[in-house]
């Protein structure tokens, strides 16, 4: 078996390049279904032995396994919990392991991890600013250059939300509500445009990219007192699709918040970021989306991938912020489906000649396939569907490249 091994991943991608030059997007479509909720703890202990109130999570990110951390708002605390879930992707436990205090005190909102875990990207509504820390000492590693058209951002309604893709390669995240130039801000009649921007990674750093319009959805009901309808927090798959999770509060039918989750569509969106005096009055496409789930999980502000889930399926995990009185400490548990393609072993939404090495070592090393992709279910290499991934799905995959999908 090991010379087999050696000699597939000598002459596997040789033997294979020359079968499919064209890369065939084959993305499916996404389905969210909500599972449960659960409350955690009010309390923690930071690195220093210092006890601090749990109060206002606001975003959430995975660090692999069950493993998550979540950021506290208007603070300079996170938290690192346990989160068990069932195979079907209910919540068992969640349990606080420790907390954590950083070097600054900011309006902390959304929250995405940085390579292997050791720092963490964090979202400033107040700045607005997107900063990096040291999960180890707590230190600033970094503040992104944010466009300066973002300084006309709407008291409270900054950036709410951040996800960074598993390569590191960018990271987008969005105003809540509409800029005073872009626009009014949402009502029962109308959403409010926000801005969704894209941050490209560069030598040491990050720049801005392009922005694409993104339009919210109206109030769900009456207006009250604080009353709003904004874009609290994006995920982004592997395949690089974009999740955006909504939240509107006021006096509705079915209660005082109404979340949603959309999939986000891109491709025919008009790059705004050269509209530095407002939207107001410009022609523009903004992104397409669809809505992949909506319900009442009270004050739900942040959303982020967790591991996978038997046949192909993806945990959702959803944190919500108590500061209002309806809302309590609690972690929601989604299931995504539809993110995971059999044969597309580098997870980039194509069945094509970039999973060759993939493949190829998914077969020879499951260690050193999870280490290389890491937000990818090693059964993706799975091409003969039988459970197991062995030299048996070769000739499987072979086929799976010749059609641009697993039969």
């Amino acid at each position: 078996m090991m010379i087999m091994n050696r000699t597939l991943r000598m002459f596997l991608p040789m033997a294979l390049t020359a079968l499919l030059s064209v890369a065939r997007g084959l993305a499916g479509p996404l389905t969210v279904e909500f599972r449960n909720t659960a409350a955690f703890a009010e309390s923690a202990v930071d690195q220093f032995g210092h006890a601090f109130t749990v109060a206002g999570v606001s975003g959430i990110g995975w660090l692999g396994e069950s493993n998550f951390v979540a950021v506290c708002d208007n603070s300079s605390h996170l938290i690192f919990l346990t989160i068990e879930t069932t195979s079907d992707g209910a919540l068992l436990s969640v349990n606080i392991d420790r907390g954590f205090t950083l070097t600054e005190s900011r309006d902390f909102e959304g929250i995405a991890i940085g390579d292997a875990g050791v720092s963490v990207f964090l979202s400033d509504e107040g700045g607005p600013d997107v900063c990096e820390f040291d999960t180890f000492n707590g230190g600033l590693l970094q503040t992104l250059s944010v466009p300066p058209l973002f300084a006309n951002r709407r008291a409270n309604f900054g950036f709410e939300s951040l996800t960074r893709h598993p390569s590191g390669d960018e990271i987008w995240t969005a105003n809540e509500e509409a800029l005073t130039i872009d626009g009014p801000a949402s009502s029962q009649s109308a959403g409010s445009v926000v801005r969704l921007v894209r941050f490209a990674a560069g030598a040491g750093q990050y720049d801005s990219a392009e922005q694409l319009a993104y339009v919210t959805e109206p109030l769900h009901g009456t207006p009250i007192n604080g009353s709003r309808s904004g874009l609290v927090d994006l995920v982004e798959l592997p395949d690089r699709r974009l999740l955006a999770l909504e939240r509107s509060f006021a006096l509705g039918a079915g209660g005082f918040f109404r979340n949603r989750i959309f999939e986000i569509n891109r491709d025919a969106a008009t790059d705004v970021s050269g509209l530095t005096s407002g939207l107001i009055g410009q022609n523009y496409t903004p992104v397409a989306k669809v809505q992949l789930w909506s319900g009442s999980v009270n004050n739900l502000e942040g959303l982020t991938l967790g591991r996978w889930l038997p046949g192909g399926r993806r945990s959702l995990i959803g944190v919500v912020d108590d500061g209002d009185p309806l809302s309590t400490n609690r972690i929601a548990a989604f299931v995504l489906d539809g993110a995971f393609i059999a044969g597309d072993t580098n997870c980039d939404g194509a069945i094509n000649n970039f999973d060759i090495d993939a493949f190829a070592l998914a077969l020879t090393d499951a260690a050193a396939y999870a280490a290389a992709y890491a937000a990818c279910d090693i059964l993706a290499a799975d091409a003969n569907r039988d459970g197991a991934v062995d030299n048996f799905d070769i000739d499987s995959f072979v086929d799976c490249l010749q059609q641009g999908a697993c039969p």
